[in-house]
């Protein structure tokens, strides 16, 4: 049964991103980022994080995806490795209230949970939509899909809740905090980050960032709360 549900959810909310995903007038932006770290001497240790995105609108419809990964090795172990896939579809209601969609995948082989997926709908609103400052807020509820390490998947409902708030800084610098939390019977899973972005140039751009990500259920020696901080080298198109 719960995996009738989970193909139905994954049905809707991939349908319901379709008039975006395939629409040629839609105005897609890509981005890609990248950062690597690379220590020799006394310890030996490389870290590479790399992100690619897209966004676009089109008619009232509005979505954005990404593909990020997470390697390092220490002393030629590796020491962290993690992927994600997410996506949202967003259709407007009126200026300031939306519907969302949203897929995410994440698996994660030094975290509590082995690999964690969720698909859910939302309603959404636009309290901020300023020229120089947005927030939006999503909430709703989900199916998540969640491995422990060493133990076997579970299915459960969650609630989900995410808000994304920009502020432009200068001609040339923009601050942004994104919040996620999805919360059910068998982990509440909480991500945070905090950061800022600076312009090289028209396409280029540093941007330096904190995340933390906590789940609530770990097993054995794992720790609740994962930091990360980051420090980019992000490409956009010309506009």
């Amino acid at each position: 049964m719960n995996r009738w549900l989970w193909g139905a959810a994954l049905f809707s909310a991939t349908l319901s991103a379709t008039p975006v995903a395939l629409s040629a007038e839609a105005e897609w932006t890509p981005s890609g980022e990248l950062g690597f770290v690379n220590t020799t001497g006394n310890s030996e240790a490389t870290t590479i994080n790399g992100k690619l995105a897209v966004e676009g609108r089109y008619e009232g419809w509005e979505g954005d995806a990404h593909v990020s990964g997470l390697r390092g090795e220490n002393s030629g172990e590796t020491s962290a490795e993690r992927y994600e896939v997410a996506g949202t579809a967003r259709r407007d209601l009126g200026p300031e209230t939306f519907l969302a969609s949203a897929l995410r995948y994440e698996r994660d082989d030094f975290s509590a949970f082995q690999s964690q997926g969720s698909v859910s709908v939302a309603y959404g609103f636009r309290p901020i939509a300023d020229v120089d400052q947005t927030l939006r807020l999503e909430v709703g509820p989900g199916i998540r899909r969640a491995q422990p390490r060493g133990e076997s998947d579970d299915t459960n409902l969650i609630g989900r809740a995410q808000g994304r708030y920009t502020r432009t800084l200068s001609d040339t610098a923009q601050l942004y905090n994104t919040t996620l939390l999805e919360t059910g019977t068998d982990n509440t899973f909480l991500q945070n980050e905090l950061g800022i972005a600076v312009a090289i140039n028209e396409s280029l751009a540093l941007k330096a960032a904190y995340q933390l990500r906590r789940n609530s259920q770990v097993i054995g020696d794992k720790e609740k709360l994962d930091t990360l901080t980051t420090i980019n080298l992000v490409w956009r198109p010309r506009r």
